[in-house]
Protein backbone atom coordinates (compact mmCIF):
# COMPACT_ATOMS: atom_id res chain seq x y z
CA UNK A 1 0.00 0.00 0.00
CA UNK A 2 2.71 2.02 0.81
CA UNK A 3 4.29 1.69 -2.47
CA UNK A 4 1.57 2.50 -4.38
CA UNK A 5 0.92 5.48 -2.81
CA UNK A 6 4.38 6.80 -3.37
CA UNK A 7 4.05 5.77 -6.70
CA UNK A 8 0.84 7.98 -7.32
CA UNK A 9 2.47 10.65 -5.92
CA UNK A 10 5.45 9.88 -8.46
CA UNK A 11 2.85 9.53 -11.37
CA UNK A 12 0.82 13.02 -10.69
CA UNK A 13 4.20 14.67 -10.17
CA UNK A 14 5.36 13.45 -13.63
CA UNK A 15 2.09 14.19 -15.08
CA UNK A 16 2.03 18.02 -14.10
CA UNK A 17 6.04 17.88 -14.68
CA UNK A 18 5.85 21.02 -17.71
CA UNK A 19 2.81 22.34 -16.97
CA UNK A 20 2.32 22.81 -12.92
CA UNK A 21 4.54 24.63 -11.01
CA UNK A 22 2.35 25.81 -8.71
CA UNK A 23 2.74 23.75 -5.07
CA UNK A 24 -0.78 24.61 -3.52
CA UNK A 25 -2.73 23.69 -7.21
CA UNK A 26 -0.71 20.69 -6.71
CA UNK A 27 -1.99 20.18 -3.16
CA UNK A 28 -5.38 20.80 -3.93
CA UNK A 29 -5.58 18.35 -6.65
CA UNK A 30 -4.17 16.07 -4.49
CA UNK A 31 -7.30 16.85 -1.58
CA UNK A 32 -9.17 13.55 -2.47
CA UNK A 33 -6.30 11.55 -1.10
CA UNK A 34 -4.31 13.35 1.49
CA UNK A 35 -5.52 10.62 3.96
CA UNK A 36 -3.05 8.13 2.08
CA UNK A 37 0.11 11.12 3.18
CA UNK A 38 -1.30 11.17 6.82
CA UNK A 39 1.92 10.18 9.35
CA UNK A 40 0.87 10.12 13.22
CA UNK A 41 1.09 13.78 14.41
CA UNK A 42 4.11 12.32 17.22
CA UNK A 43 6.24 10.49 14.27
CA UNK A 44 5.57 13.81 12.23
CA UNK A 45 6.90 15.92 14.58
CA UNK A 46 10.14 13.98 14.93
CA UNK A 47 10.94 14.26 11.29
CA UNK A 48 11.22 18.24 11.70
CA UNK A 49 14.66 18.36 11.92
CA UNK A 50 14.81 16.52 8.24
CA UNK A 51 12.31 18.02 6.77
CA UNK A 52 13.80 21.58 8.12
CA UNK A 53 17.54 20.07 6.08
CA UNK A 54 15.73 18.69 3.21
CA UNK A 55 14.07 22.52 2.58
CA UNK A 56 16.94 24.35 3.56
CA UNK A 57 19.01 22.07 0.84
CA UNK A 58 16.84 22.55 -1.77
CA UNK A 59 16.63 26.75 -0.85
CA UNK A 60 20.97 26.11 -1.00
CA UNK A 61 20.48 24.35 -4.54
CA UNK A 62 18.02 27.12 -6.32
CA UNK A 63 19.98 29.98 -4.43
CA UNK A 64 23.41 28.34 -5.78
CA UNK A 65 22.37 28.94 -9.45
CA UNK A 66 23.99 32.01 -10.36
CA UNK A 67 27.12 30.86 -8.92
CA UNK A 68 27.27 27.63 -10.58
CA UNK A 69 27.24 29.91 -13.87
CA UNK A 70 30.32 30.87 -12.85
CA UNK A 71 32.70 28.20 -11.17
CA UNK A 72 31.91 24.98 -9.20
CA UNK A 73 30.95 24.20 -5.74
CA UNK A 74 28.94 22.45 -3.32
CA UNK A 75 25.71 21.03 -5.06
CA UNK A 76 27.06 21.19 -8.58
CA UNK A 77 26.36 17.67 -9.49
CA UNK A 78 23.19 17.51 -7.31
CA UNK A 79 21.73 20.69 -8.95
CA UNK A 80 22.64 18.94 -12.53
CA UNK A 81 20.98 15.40 -11.49
CA UNK A 82 16.99 15.44 -12.63
CA UNK A 83 16.88 12.50 -10.41
CA UNK A 84 17.40 14.35 -7.55
CA UNK A 85 15.78 17.41 -8.77
CA UNK A 86 12.58 15.14 -9.19
CA UNK A 87 12.67 13.92 -5.48
CA UNK A 88 13.30 17.10 -3.76
CA UNK A 89 10.08 18.05 -5.83
CA UNK A 90 8.27 15.57 -4.52
CA UNK A 91 9.36 15.72 -0.70
CA UNK A 92 8.87 19.53 -0.78
CA UNK A 93 5.36 18.51 -1.62
CA UNK A 94 4.92 16.00 0.83
CA UNK A 95 6.39 18.66 3.23
CA UNK A 96 3.52 21.01 2.24
CA UNK A 97 0.90 18.40 2.53
CA UNK A 98 2.21 17.50 6.25
CA UNK A 99 2.30 21.20 6.95
CA UNK A 100 -1.79 20.91 7.34
CA UNK A 101 -1.63 18.33 9.35
CA UNK A 102 0.93 19.87 11.89
CA UNK A 103 1.87 22.93 10.95
CA UNK A 104 4.82 22.62 13.59
CA UNK A 105 6.38 20.90 11.50
CA UNK A 106 7.14 22.89 8.64
CA UNK A 107 10.55 24.81 7.92
CA UNK A 108 10.92 27.69 9.82
CA UNK A 109 13.22 30.46 8.15
CA UNK A 110 13.42 34.23 8.63
CA UNK A 111 12.04 36.02 5.68
CA UNK A 112 13.16 39.91 4.62
CA UNK A 113 10.08 39.85 2.00
CA UNK A 114 6.65 39.98 3.65
CA UNK A 115 4.15 36.90 3.04
CA UNK A 116 7.20 35.21 0.90
CA UNK A 117 6.22 31.54 0.95
CA UNK A 118 9.86 29.85 0.76
CA UNK A 119 8.58 25.97 0.31
CA UNK A 120 6.42 27.25 -2.71
CA UNK A 121 9.04 29.89 -4.55
CA UNK A 122 11.78 26.91 -4.44
CA UNK A 123 9.20 24.55 -5.61
CA UNK A 124 8.58 26.57 -8.52
CA UNK A 125 12.24 26.84 -9.13
CA UNK A 126 12.98 23.34 -9.05
CA UNK A 127 10.08 22.53 -11.36
CA UNK A 128 11.27 25.28 -13.91
CA UNK A 129 14.52 24.83 -13.57
CA UNK A 130 14.72 20.97 -14.11
CA UNK A 131 12.57 21.71 -17.59
CA UNK A 132 14.98 24.19 -18.98
CA UNK A 133 18.01 25.28 -16.86
CA UNK A 134 18.93 27.75 -19.47
CA UNK A 135 16.05 29.92 -18.95
CA UNK A 136 17.59 33.70 -17.71
CA UNK A 137 14.01 34.52 -15.65
CA UNK A 138 14.94 31.56 -13.42
CA UNK A 139 18.13 32.82 -12.40
CA UNK A 140 17.29 36.57 -11.87
CA UNK A 141 14.35 34.64 -9.28
CA UNK A 142 17.42 32.82 -7.53
CA UNK A 143 19.58 35.13 -7.65
CA UNK A 144 16.43 37.47 -5.91
CA UNK A 145 16.78 34.66 -3.49
CA UNK A 146 19.23 36.27 -0.53
CA UNK A 147 17.56 39.11 -0.33
CA UNK A 148 14.14 37.41 0.22
CA UNK A 149 15.26 34.87 2.82
CA UNK A 150 18.01 34.72 4.94
CA UNK A 151 19.55 31.38 4.26
CA UNK A 152 20.82 29.02 6.65
CA UNK A 153 24.06 27.50 6.91
CA UNK A 154 24.13 24.24 5.24
CA UNK A 155 27.65 22.79 6.46
CA UNK A 156 28.55 20.40 3.81
CA UNK A 157 31.55 19.18 5.53
CA UNK A 158 33.19 19.24 9.05
CA UNK A 159 36.34 20.79 10.09
CA UNK A 160 38.75 18.69 11.98
CA UNK A 161 38.31 19.71 15.39
CA UNK A 162 40.48 17.24 17.17
CA UNK A 163 43.11 17.78 20.11
CA UNK A 164 45.99 17.10 17.54
CA UNK A 165 44.38 18.37 14.60
CA UNK A 166 46.35 21.80 15.48
CA UNK A 167 49.46 20.22 17.37
CA UNK A 168 52.82 21.60 16.75
CA UNK A 169 54.71 20.38 19.68
CA UNK A 170 54.17 17.79 21.59
CA UNK A 171 51.63 17.81 24.34
CA UNK A 172 50.95 16.15 27.63
CA UNK A 173 47.29 14.87 29.07
CA UNK A 174 45.78 13.87 32.40
CA UNK A 175 42.74 12.09 32.88
CA UNK A 176 39.91 14.42 33.99
CA UNK A 177 41.90 17.52 33.27
CA UNK A 178 41.16 19.42 30.03
CA UNK A 179 44.40 20.52 28.77
CA UNK A 180 44.90 24.06 27.79
CA UNK A 181 46.13 23.98 24.16
CA UNK A 182 46.07 26.47 21.08
CA UNK A 183 42.54 26.63 19.54
CA UNK A 184 42.85 27.79 14.97
CA UNK A 185 40.07 28.49 14.11
CA UNK A 186 39.14 29.17 10.19
CA UNK A 187 35.88 30.52 9.18
CA UNK A 188 35.18 28.16 5.96
CA UNK A 189 34.40 31.37 3.16
CA UNK A 190 30.33 31.67 2.29
CA UNK A 191 29.86 30.21 -1.55
CA UNK A 192 26.16 31.72 -1.98
CA UNK A 193 26.93 36.02 -1.06
CA UNK A 194 23.97 37.01 1.49
CA UNK A 195 23.84 33.49 2.97
CA UNK A 196 23.97 33.43 7.24
CA UNK A 197 27.33 32.71 8.51
CA UNK A 198 27.89 30.88 11.75
CA UNK A 199 30.89 29.41 13.47
CA UNK A 200 28.82 28.00 15.97
CA UNK A 201 29.13 23.85 16.54
CA UNK A 202 26.41 22.31 14.94
CA UNK A 203 24.94 18.29 15.29
CA UNK A 204 24.57 17.46 11.60
CA UNK A 205 22.49 14.47 12.28
CA UNK A 206 19.83 16.36 14.25
CA UNK A 207 20.49 19.79 12.77
CA UNK A 208 20.86 22.03 15.46
CA UNK A 209 23.34 24.36 17.05
CA UNK A 210 24.72 22.95 19.56
CA UNK A 211 26.62 26.23 21.85
CA UNK A 212 29.68 26.16 22.99
CA UNK A 213 29.95 25.99 26.97
CA UNK A 214 30.74 23.58 28.50
CA UNK A 215 32.62 22.28 25.24
CA UNK A 216 33.52 18.73 26.17
CA UNK A 217 29.71 18.08 26.64
CA UNK A 218 28.24 21.02 23.61
CA UNK A 219 30.86 20.24 20.85
CA UNK A 220 29.79 17.25 18.32
CA UNK A 221 32.35 15.70 15.54
CA UNK A 222 29.42 13.39 14.55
Amino acid sequence: ENVSTIYKLQVILQNNQKGEWDIDKLVERLKSVHMEFTVDPHILQSFQQLIQWTSTLALHLMASVPEFKQRKGPGFDLLNDKKVLTTLRELLLLIRIWGLQRQSCLPTFTRTVDNFDVIAKVFSLITKFNENSNDESILDDCLLLPSQVMIPPLNSRISNRGILATARIPSFYAFEDEPDYPQESSQESLFIEGTMGTNQSIDIIRYVFLGRNPCSVKECTR
